[in-house]
């Protein structure tokens, strides 16, 4: 029957139209995909610089507060020895003056 070569023409066709659109489709799902993972990565590298260059930077402010407090610990033990001999002159020169029977003003 001749219907049936019709009806079996249209369902070939039918189905080479689907895969068509099919193909088609994924391939353009694909490209999305993979302009979307691209963008993600290319982002995340950005984020990853951005963060390295903050760490360097912390990194940086550290070693500096490093130097400042070694600093400020030899110029406090440089004012302490100076205290203690500031101390040591003034307790001399007290005793003295009370040996002398000298009186302080």
């Amino acid at each position: 029957p001749e219907w049936l070569y019709l009806f079996a023409g249209a369902v070939t066709l039918s189905a080479v139209g689907f895969v068509f659109v099919a193909v088609t489709w994924l391939h353009r799902l694909r490209e999305t995909v993979s302009v979307a993972l691209a963008e993600a990565a290319g982002q995340q590298i950005r984020t990853s610089q951005r963060l390295g260059d903050a760490i360097a930077e912390v990194r940086k402010q550290q070693d500096s507060y490093a130097r400042q407090l070694q600093v400020l610990a030899q110029a406090e033990l440089r004012l302490q020895q100076e205290i203690s001999s500031v101390s040591h002159r003034l307790d001399t020169t007290l005793t003295e003056t009370v040996r002398s029977g000298q009186t302080l003003h």
